[in-house]
């Protein structure tokens, strides 16, 4: 019986970023008490670089997430959720920073264990921690956090 494991859509720039390993915490409004894989999932919002800062385009266009570049609607990865702090008392890495909102009263979301799909597979996006059925061809990558977790 395939595996059900739960999904969170990201716009982009940000999901392609988690996707390539720059992005190991992802920041909401909200704290989960789940812990686990989490599947990454790009919204089919298209990103506009003229509506943030100029060093945010900038990052943006050095590591080639331009709007013509990104996979909208598409889920990219596997990750496993391992912690969620306040962000008063959390520090992010220098180079982690640009890709969250840190302000007080917010949640870092901590990641860890990067399985990148071998090509995004289109689904519908929700709001939130949704459930996610996963394809029996996948099961691989959430084998290979079981695997991990044994060692």
């Amino acid at each position: 019986m395939p595996e059900t494991i739960k999904c969170l859509t990201l716009w982009e720039p940000w999901a392609s970023a988690m996707a390539k390993g720059l992005k190991h915490v992802e920041t909401r409004p909200w704290y989960t008490h789940y812990r686990g894989p989490l599947a990454i999932h790009a919204a089919k919002k298209r990103f506009n670089p003229n509506k943030y800062s100029p060093e945010f385009a900038h990052l943006c266009r050095k590591v080639n997430f331009w709007p013509d570049n990104l996979a909208y609607g598409r889920l990219l990865c596997i990750v496993d959720l391992i912690a969620c702090h306040r962000t008063e008392a959390f520090v992010p890495l220098a180079d982690e920073k640009p890709w969250g909102n840190y302000e007080n009263g917010r949640f870092a979301w901590v990641t860890n264990n990067l399985r990148v799909l071998p090509i995004p597979l289109q689904v519908t996006g929700r709001q939130g921690l949704f459930n996610w059925q996963v394809p029996i061809l996948l099961e691989d990558l959430l084998s290979e956090r079981k695997a991990e977790d044994k060692s």
